[in-house]
């Protein structure tokens, strides 16, 4: 009875390590506090892509406020919605 006991753990434990992280598989976003109270904000999308539209869109505040940090990214407001565009596709 002992030894099934000892069989039964060994395949418990064998099935419980650890695994590879799988890829995200949706859009993430990271806020990181500045000391001068501005923020960063690290945007990964799960699939390549060359723009990204907010739906919602009240006014020019995000193109009067916020900055691009990525040489390849802008920030603009076209036909009533802000979006990033990248010159080329990427995740970010």
């Amino acid at each position: 009875m002992r030894a099934i006991l000892l069989c039964l753990l060994a395949l418990l434990l064998a099935s419980c390590s650890p695994s590879k992280p799988e890829a995200p598989t949706s859009d993430t976003l990271a806020l990181t506090p500045q000391e001068d109270d501005s923020w960063i904000a690290d945007f990964t999308f799960a699939e390549p892509a060359s723009e990204w539209v907010f739906v919602r869109s009240r006014g020019d505040y995000r193109t009067d406020t916020w900055t691009a940090l990525s040489e390849n990214t802008s920030l603009i407001r076209e036909d009533g919605f802000d979006r990033i565009r990248l010159t080329a596709p990427a995740k970010l």
